[in-house]
């Protein structure tokens, strides 16, 4: 585990001991399994960079403002102020927000810097690093007067996409514009439009890489480890309705047993096949944030509606309302005469249309629905519109919302990965999850909405990060005024975001 993980963690190094800052304990050894206890990752959720100095990541904790770049502890406001002008710090952020990549770096997770301006290489034949001019690019790079050179000048970087070098005591190189300047100068060309078109355009270059790494990863995966025929992807955009065909005819075929995502649910129910005493162990030695996800699942199995603000659960089988948890909810389950009333009702039931639509239904993996991805950041647009992603040039929803994350009260979950979720940021940005969406079947039998099925029987509405319970629920949410209203807010935001890029 490497350092700076630690203290993305809240957690001060020494030479040989460490110490958590928000749990405050003294940890000796073994600081890789504190930081995977489930009380440290929620009070890790819960604390927050302070505003004006998130930039520089630093954190507010019980015993004053812990720096992550520089793993130290400070202890007023005041002292955050002088810490963050002095060089060692901003040398310190310079390497911590700087990322290696192809053909360049990377630099606030959000712009790109070619190589020949990160080596200081202006024009083709002048080196701003080592004062020189040379003949062969190639040659000049390896040269270790230069690689000296590359590491002894340290970068600093500040907001608003300013990345310079200091080349000596009286001028600079913006690697952004890779140009030479007099530091006295440095200001006044950081706020010119001459600069912040150059950061406007290395931010796209930096989405650029993303998007093709995105793809490149979406094929790897489909080619290794997806189940349904492997279709290339310029094959999907060209004959998008004979892939659709093939899928649907292997899916109808093998429906129970080539599913591309297994649910965690199974699992849960073959665990759950086990011997009463078992089950009561296991019962008490679960976290409360597992139990209340498995009694969740196990009331929406059973048609009990689970109510998280009242903590309580209403079976509408026996129009009764019992505690929400999950032993009370498994031993209602198992009375008499709840089954009796599940089986009264199943006997008058009359198969309405929800049967009938569900054979219609035409789902394709959403690796394949997506040909075009573009996201609208935050930290690049300020202001109300929030992060915003825009499927295919024309469906415009909310980036959680795209990611399947729901809010319900305190309680975090990721439909596609069907669990509750601690740490937002980490869960997002985990293979695990980008494959589960990958894959996650989009509903295109539904024009003009965005409709991914989570499981048989559960559906997600993109525009409203809904989730309906079947068919006839979805299709009731779907002609309803919230859904409408909702989207029709959603084709404006893309509109306004046309606009501002």
């Amino acid at each position: 585990m490497t350092m700076s993980t630690l203290h993305r963690n809240a957690i001060i190094t020494g030479s040989f001991d460490s110490y958590c800052l928000l749990c405050e304990v003294h940890l000796k050894e073994n600081v890789e399994d504190h930081i995977n206890v489930p009380e440290h990752k929620e009070k890790l959720q819960h604390s927050s960079y302070v505003q004006k100095y998130k930039f520089h990541h630093i954190r507010k904790v019980l015993k004053g403002y812990y720096c992550e770049f520089c793993n130290i502890l400070l202890p007023t406001l005041v002292n955050i102020g002088l810490h963050v002008t002095s060089n060692d710090h901003e040398r310190k952020v310079g390497n911590g927000l700087l990322k290696e990549v192809d053909g360049g770096v990377t630099a606030f997770d959000r712009m790109f810097i070619d190589n020949q301006a990160w080596n200081g290489l202006i024009e083709d034949t002048i080196c701003c690093l080592c004062n020189k001019e040379f003949n062969d690019k190639s040659v000049h790079l390896k040269q270790p007067s230069h690689i000296l050179h590359l590491i002894k000048k340290g970068v600093h970087m500040k907001e608003r996409g300013i990345v310079y070098r200091n080349v000596d005591t009286t001028t600079l190189h913006c690697m952004v514009c890779n140009i030479i300047l007099e530091i006295k100068d440095g200001d006044l060309h950081f706020d010119s439009s001459l600069h912040l078109e150059q950061f406007r355009k290395s931010c796209e270059l930096k989405k650029k890489l993303d998007e093709n790494s995105i793809k490149a990863r979406i094929d790897k995966v489909i080619k290794q480890e997806a189940k349904p025929p492997v279709i290339a992807h310029s094959t999907c955009v060209k004959n998008k309705e004979t892939d659709v065909k093939k899928f649907i005819d292997d899916n109808n075929n093998n429906s129970k047993n080539n599913d591309v995502i297994k649910t965690q649910e199974d699992k849960k129910t073959n665990a759950a096949k086990t011997k009463p005493e078992e089950s009561k162990i296991e019962d008490a030695l679960r976290h409360p944030f597992q139990a209340k996800e498995e009694a969740q699942i196990l009331a929406k199995k059973n048609k009990i509606k689970f109510k998280f603000a009242k903590q309580s659960a209403y079976c509408s089988v026996c129009d009764v309302t019992i505690s929400s948890s999950l032993k009370r909810i498994k031993e209602h389950i198992e009375e008499n005469n709840h089954k009796k009333n599940l089986k009264e009702k199943k006997r008058n039931q009359v198969p309405g249309n929800c049967k009938k639509a569900n054979k219609n239904i035409i789902k394709i993996p959403n690796a394949y629905f997506v040909n075009h991805l573009f996201e609208y950041e935050l930290n690049l647009i300020p202001g109300p519109l929030g992060d915003w992603v825009v499927l295919n040039g024309e469906l415009c929803m909310e980036s959680i919302s795209y990611s399947m994350i729901t809010v319900n009260c305190s309680l975090i979950r990721c439909q596609a990965c069907k669990e509750t979720v601690l740490n937002l940021q980490n869960h997002i940005k985990s293979s695990r999850h980008e494959k589960a969406i990958m894959f996650m079947p989009v509903v295109i039998s539904l024009k003009g909405e965005y409709v991914r099925e989570i499981q048989p029987e559960l559906y997600h509405c993109g525009f409203c990060n809904l989730v309906a319970g079947d068919w006839e629920n979805l299709t009731m949410h779907l002609e309803s005024d919230s859904h409408r209203t909702k989207k029709f807010q959603c084709r404006l935001k893309h509109e306004c975001l046309k606009q501002i890029s």
